[in-house]
């Protein structure tokens, strides 16, 4: 019980206090057209129960942090993943669903987060309940990557909007 509360705790004040600066504007796509064609990489689901016992019997040592969630290893990339697009005015637009059934939140880091000027990263759900974003090469670490919050859903799409005009190509990785 009390893990439950302190997840909340932190989701309810950290998602507030440690979020990344948006730089505003909607995703292209936010008439979800494209998310209804989108094929979503699946994660297995977690499995409630097992996590559950565990925190149980980890409850009882106070050394031991509480648990914030599961990490899944994943190799997802803007090259080999997702949806490309290209709109009429040459802007270029990837799209990459992820889904975790039975996840109560989803959250992750681009390991690598390298776009050029101009180009905008949006995370939402697709019943569009959620958006974080814009990000922008602005939001990049000094170690080109970017962590983004949680998202109160067990589906997000990611969309990264490259606008002709940048000339250059982004590269986008998530590894958990």
């Amino acid at each position: 019980m009390k893990r439950l509360i302190l997840i909340t705790i932190i989701a309810i004040l950290g998602v507030n206090s440690f979020a990344q600066i948006s730089h505003g504007g909607r995703p292209l796509d936010w008439e979800g057209k494209s998310a209804r064609n989108l094929d979503f990489e699946k994660l297995s689901a977690p499995d409630r129960e097992e996590l559950a016992m565990e925190d149980a019997v980890n409850d009882q040592y106070k050394h031991i942090p509480y648990r914030f969630g599961v990490e899944y290893e994943v190799d997802f990339d803007s090259e080999n993943n997702g949806t490309w697009n290209v709109l009429g005015d040459g802007t270029r637009v990837w799209r990459l669903g992820i889904s975790a059934p039975g996840a109560l939140t989803l959250n992750f880091d681009f390991d690598v987060y390298d776009i050029p000027d101009g180009a905008k990263v949006f995370v939402y759900d697709p019943a569009q309940r959620q958006v974080v974003g814009s990000f922008t090469n602005q939001n990049a670490s000094k170690q080109n990557s970017l962590g983004v919050g949680l998202l109160s859903s067990d589906k997000i799409i990611i969309e990264y909007i490259e606008p002709s005009s940048s000339g250059a190509s982004g590269y986008l990785h998530i590894n958990k």
